[in-house]
């Protein structure tokens, strides 16, 4: 019986064509995954990144401002030059009609 067994061309290509096909179905699917992981990890950096840098523009923005309170002095910006200028708070305060020497008997 065993003898009587014939092997078949055209059943013999079509399972090898089908077993290609199933290859490459696996090889693209797995190369479809591998840029989905890739994607998702690029994104999931910058996303990362970005936080770490509005984070630390955040700390950045409270140390001047606690420098700022700690020394007493205010920011402006010059209208002509945009020339950022710190000021005394006191004088800030007063604004420009205060007299600076509060103890002088003209007034």
């Amino acid at each position: 019986m065993v003898t009587s067994v014939r092997p078949n061309p055209a059943y013999t290509a079509a399972i090898a064509r089908f077993q290609s096909s199933i290859n490459k179905i696996n090889s693209d699917a797995a190369r479809d995954r591998h840029r989905i992981w890739q994607e998702a990890n690029a994104s999931i950096q910058n996303t990362w990144r970005e936080t770490v840098r509005q984070r630390q523009e955040v700390q950045d923005r409270q140390a001047e401002q606690f420098s700022q309170v700690i020394r007493g002095v205010e920011v402006y910006s010059d209208p002509r030059t945009q020339e950022r200028i710190e000021l005394s708070s006191a004088i800030a305060t007063r604004g420009p009609t205060a007299r600076a020497n509060t103890s002088c008997p003209i007034r």
